[in-house]
């Protein structure tokens, strides 16, 4: 699809930008882009995520959970709101927002 084809070059841009440009900034844009493309896109939210991560972004990081919890991204959401449970309780020292996330997780779980 002209979406997936699309998506793949924007992957392209934000590995050479990453990797070899060592332009994180610009990684990064290329890497969302090729995620709003495509929200199954397990690499590019696997990007984000460790680009959030090494900057200490948790604001970004809790979006981009938020995203994939809203849009069915590449992880299952059980996971998803396990890391946001984790992130709200350690990132946000937001107990209670991490417990309403940590129960989430364990609804989707097969009783």
């Amino acid at each position: 699809s002209a979406s997936g084809r699309r998506a793949e070059r924007l992957r392209e841009l934000a590995r050479l930008y990453e990797d070899d440009l060592e332009d994180l900034a610009a990684s990064e844009v290329h890497w969302h882009a090729a995620y709003v493309a495509d929200a199954g896109d397990a690499e590019s939210f696997d990007a984000l995520e460790r680009l959030a991560r090494k900057r200490d972004d948790w604001p970004a990081l809790r979006a981009l959970y938020a995203s994939g919890l809203a849009r069915g991204g590449p992880r299952p959401e059980a996971q998803l709101q396990t890391q946001l449970g984790l992130l709200l309780l350690e990132g946000f020292e937001d107990p209670a927002a991490a417990r309403a996330a940590f129960e989430a997780a364990l609804a989707q779980e097969p009783k």
